[in-house]
């Protein structure tokens, strides 16, 4: 076989359950037309809800475009949602991610984005995140709502929120064997389960990838276990628990010039290979959700916590241990045709964090000891009205409170301490035209901080001074539906002040600095649905998904660089299947 051929060898999926086949391949439209509803936010019919009812781009992805496929990494799962672009590093779990240009300043771990599962944060409390404990086979559907869009997700950040559902034992009442073969030693497998009782359901899954990589320096494999519990204590309360566990390792072979490319290009990059550069992540995640119905309104809490053990020997040896945790608390009610929707979110994170020198991938002298924490404080109201004419008027306020502080122990003691405030208010219209046609504007604010290591300068002691990144955008857009083809168009138009962008310096290296005042326009255009049905047979259907993304990102009036694009994103990106 050619070594270098990418293709799968076996995959194999193996379901007991009557019920799969129907609940796989439902062909559930991007928008429906209903009334005001109240319900949980992992209800897959209540996001869509939500997403329809948003005066702004916003997406349901289920997993029916990754779940017999191969899928091995965060691209898998939104590779047809438009403003979602995703690379992987070094051919794994690791990826880049990026949505309306969000992040761009992000070297190793991602910015920008609410990340949750299960609207649990996988984002850690100073907004940095990293995917090694998502498995897409694990995940049920994902919602996607950018920017000012994840209000009701908290999110208050440029780039918005991306929620990731798994199963529970009310959505997957069956056991499920999957395995997955192909080259460069690509392992990938996974059971899982589910299984309901009278007032109570239960569900688990194991899953194992390992890949040996197409170059030196760049096996990995990653063991992950996740499981929930989920009870009905009355008519009015349900409860749900989880918990999670990922172990995953990752050489990293790093970057070739185009000369060592050329001379051989499985080789890793040197000074990695000689140094071992690899990324060792244990993760155990717990969380506790409550939901309270109280007939036209509903509560529901999230209380969490996350530990993360690290060793990157890198340029030098990194051993951090992390705690993450936090509560989110939501209200809503329905008025009629009216709604609102008020919350909190407390985020809180510390770390503990010593560098040492790397010898040949081990811990050599010790070269800086510090701890850092990061506060996280949200809190949101959103009010719908409805104006006559399927005319809503959607009105909301997000004030944003953020604290960091880094102590440092070693070579110097010294504390700094940084508080940052944001206020976001959004206006938006939505004017459903016709059962199928949707038509929707806003203007919004966005509020995004500094990372602790944004500010903490790598292997140099001390603390940076950054200011926080804020935004204004306004966005105009459609959805419709087509005969069986559901459509979403938006345009939106971004000004920031202070981005936080990635610059590099005459002698090489780089750091994250204040932009002055940087433009974004874009244009995402959605599709999917089907073409045609019962050609050969009674059961067949011809579909189709695309998704096409146009980013304009530029620096306004620089004083050295002028109106120079940013880089990072393409200006065209799509993608389509039939």
């Amino acid at each position: 076989m050619n070594k270098r051929a990418a293709t799968i060898l076996l995959l194999v999926s193996i379901t007991y359950s009557p019920y799969a086949f129907s609940q796989n391949n439902q062909n559930t439209p991007l928008i429906t037309v209903t009334n005001p509803t109240v319900i949980s936010i992992d209800d897959q019919s209540a996001v869509r809800e939500k997403a329809r009812t948003t005066p702004g781009a916003a997406q349901v992805v289920d997993n029916k475009s990754w779940n017999t496929e191969r899928a091995s990494t965060i691209e898998d799962i939104t590779e047809f949602a438009p403003s979602v672009f995703v690379r992987p590093r070094n051919g794994a779990e690791a990826a880049r991610l990026s949505i309306r240009g969000s992040g761009l300043a992000s070297l190793y771990q991602g910015r920008g984005v609410q990340i949750m599962q299960n609207g649990i944060p996988i984002t850690q409390a100073d907004g940095e995140f990293e995917f090694q404990s998502i498995d897409p086979w694990l995940i049920n559907y994902a919602s996607v709502f950018p920017g000012a869009n994840a209000l009701e997700y908290g999110a208050s950040t440029f780039g918005g929120a991306i929620n990731l559902v798994t199963p529970t034992g009310q959505t997957q009442k069956y056991t499920q064997i999957k395995g997955e073969r192909g080259s460069f030693d690509t392992w990938h497998s996974m059971v899982s389960g589910g299984q309901i009782f009278k007032n109570s359901d239960i569900f688990a899954a194991g899953s194992y990838f390992a890949q040996q990589g197409d170059r030196d320096q760049n096996k990995q494999y990653s063991v992950r276990f996740d499981g929930n519990a989920g009870y009905k204590s009355s008519e009015s309360m349900s409860h749900r628990f989880y918990l999670a566990h990922t172990s995953s390792n990752a050489e990293i072979p790093g970057t070739l010039s185009m000369t060592q490319f050329r001379q051989d290009d499985e080789q890793g990059k040197p000074i990695n290979v000689a140094r071992a550069y690899s990324r060792d992540l244990d993760l155990t995640r717990m969380a506790y959700k409550n939901a309270i119905d109280l007939g036209g309104g509903r509560i529901e809490n999230t209380f969490f916590y996350t530990h993360r053990d690290l060793d990157n020997p890198v340029f030098t040896y990194i051993d951090k241990k992390s705690h993450d945790m936090g509560l989110r608390t939501s209200y809503s009610q329905s008025l009629g045709l009216n709604k609102f929707t008020g919350g909190i979110n407390v985020y809180y994170g510390t770390n503990a964090e010593d560098r040492y020198d790397n010898n040949g991938g081990q811990a050599g002298n010790l070269i800086l000891r510090r701890n850092t924490y990061a506060l996280t404080n949200e809190a949101y109201g959103q009010y719908e009205h409805h104006l006559g004419n399927a005319v809503y008027a959607i009105g909301s306020l997000q004030l944003a409170y953020s604290t960091r502080e880094i102590d440092e122990k070693t070579p110097i003691t010294d504390s700094q301490k940084e508080d940052y405030f944001g206020l976001n208010p959004r206006i938006g219209l939505r004017w459903d035209a016709a059962p199928t046609t949707q038509i929707f504007t806003n203007l919004s604010r966005s509020f995004e901080p500094p990372t602790l290591g944004d500010l903490s300068g790598g292997n140099s002691p001390g603390f940076k001074e950054l200011d926080a990144q804020r935004g204004t955008i306004a966005e105009i857009g459609a959805r419709w539906i087509w005969q069986d083809i559901r459509w979403q168009l938006a345009y939106y138009h971004g000004w920031l002040e202070d981005e936080l962008v990635n610059y590099q310096f005459p002698d090489g290296t780089s750091d994250t600095v204040n932009a002055n005042t940087t433009q974004r326009d874009g244009i995402e255009l959605g599709l999917g649905g089907t073409l045609a049905r019962g050609l050969f047979e009674t059961m067949d259907s011809l579909s189709l998904q695309g998704a096409y993304t146009y980013s304009n990102f530029r620096l306004h009036d620089d004083a050295q660089f002028g109106d120079n694009t940013l880089p990072g994103m393409p200006e065209h990106f799509g993608r389509a299947e039939i």
